[in-house]
């Protein structure tokens, strides 16, 4: 028996699709705002309620089980971000400054584009480079990192994103 789970925490319901054996049925549970894990978690015992069984014995009859969520969409369109300070590959501080999305048409050359989600001075260097090929070019300088982290550390910042070129 293949089992799938799927859930989408939204900012207002937690939309579960459950898919056995090719029948699919649809649930929805409020989310939590406070505690997103909680919110699926509720969703989840929902659904296994209508199965009449418990949490732990749904999850172990799944073949597959995939969650996302919105949250973070959803804090960037209503400007509710963390204090964020951007670590990204040496040479590369603009990358996602310069960029094509966040306009209404991106062919619009008199179109703004949005505020960026770090400032720029809240955005950090280190030295690497890997290439698009997955070759390292440049090691990763641990001293570096470390020196970076602790002027990072500073800042008392809530969230550290990392964009490190090709680190894919």
């Amino acid at each position: 028996m293949v089992v799938t789970l799927s859930v989408d925490a939204g900012g207002t319901f937690t939309d579960i699709v459950l898919e056995e054996n090719g029948d699919r049925r649809f649930y929805k549970s409020l989310s939590n705002h406070d505690d997103i894990a909680q919110g699926i978690l509720e969703g989840i015992a929902y659904v296994a309620e209508d199965r009449a069984t418990n949490v732990r014995d749904l999850l172990a009859s799944c073949s597959t089980f995939s969650c996302g969520t919105s949250a973070a969409t959803n804090a960037i369109l209503e400007g509710r971000t963390a204090r964020t300070v951007l670590l990204h590959t040496e040479g590369f501080r603009d990358v996602l400054r310069i960029r094509e999305g966040g306009r209404e048409n991106s062919y619009d050359i008199y179109e703004d584009f949005p505020q960026p989600l770090v400032p720029r001075h809240l955005s950090f260097s280190v030295r690497e480079r890997v290439n698009a090929e997955g070759g390292v070019e440049i090691p990763l300088d641990d001293t570096d990192v470390r020196r970076t982290l602790l002027r990072i550390r500073e800042l008392e910042p809530e969230a550290i994103a990392v964009s490190l070129i090709w680190s894919i």
